[in-house]
């Protein structure tokens, strides 16, 4: 709507004003019909811009419990990352996340242990385990 009342105005001047103007007015006639165009086509067709791919399946959020990690909370830190694991058990950042709130921040390598036991026979994919047993490895 922004676009279209200047390409209406502009093209009423080029008609009085001859030829040249009319030149000139063209990318904003055009800019004034793509706008409402390109709105409504999203509207109608989101999955050209956002595919659904990605769009089911969000990463999950880690912020809350890195904040509680931030202020030394680590046991809620690590009950939110069980909440999230929950959710979404096949999200690696999750797995590592824990496993280095156990051993670093909380240096219990029993619990550090346990927690790299349980992702490792709980992710699915072989490159997901190996990404966890390379940082489990790296961290003890």
């Amino acid at each position: 709507m922004f676009f279209t009342v200047p390409a209406v105005v502009l093209t009423i001047l080029a008609i009085q004003l001859g030829l040249a103007f009319v030149l000139l007015s063209i990318p904003v006639i055009a800019l004034g019909i793509a706008m409402p165009l390109t709105e409504i086509f999203s509207h109608f067709c989101p999955n050209l811009f956002y595919p659904a791919r990605w769009r089911k399946h969000p990463k999950p959020t880690l912020s809350i419990a890195r904040s509680l990690k931030k202020a030394e909370k680590y046991d809620q830190a690590l009950n939110e990352l069980r909440r999230l694991t929950q959710t979404d058990s096949q999200e690696v950042d999750i797995w590592l996340e824990m496993i280095e709130i156990a051993m670093i921040d909380m240096k219990d390598k029993n619990l550090g242990e346990q927690v790299f036991r349980e992702a490792y026979s709980i992710l699915e994919k072989e490159d997901k385990r190996s990404v966890v047993k390379r940082f489990y490895s790296n961290i003890s």
